[in-house]
């Protein structure tokens, strides 16, 4: 239980600052509507996708405060591979197409999940 306390306590503010971040940017979450201007501040400077590292940490949380094992074995590992399709075969093209080199230098500091604190 203090387990999912940890996971929520984290994936929960990070869903809701990018989502915050999204229209403070004039843009949505959607994929339709995608800011206009490139973000690296904030949660950006340390996951390339801060939102669906919250997404998953929510999942973990309620998996475990539920005590469901299908949710934590089934649908968390559906829930990553997914959006990591999507990511590296819609999103991260779009972004290199609208951001150019910007965007691979971006790729290259910045990990997609996993901050890399050693490479800055």
């Amino acid at each position: 239980m203090p387990f999912s306390i940890i996971y929520l306590l984290f994936g929960v503010p990070m869903v809701v600052w990018t989502i915050t971040r999204f229209f403070q940017a004039r843009g949505t979450p959607i994929p339709f509507s995608p800011p206009p201007a490139f973000v690296t501040n904030g949660l950006y400077r340390i996951v390339r996708n801060p939102m669906h590292l919250g997404w998953a940490l929510v999942l973990v949380g309620l998996a475990v405060l539920r005590q469901s094992f299908s949710l934590l074995v089934i649908m968390v590992p559906f829930f990553l591979v997914a959006h990591i399709i999507y990511i590296k075969l819609v999103e991260e093209k779009e972004l290199e197409k609208k951001f150019g080199q910007a965007y691979l230098d971006y790729k290259k500091r910045v990990g997609m999940f996993i901050p890399r604190f050693w490479k800055h």
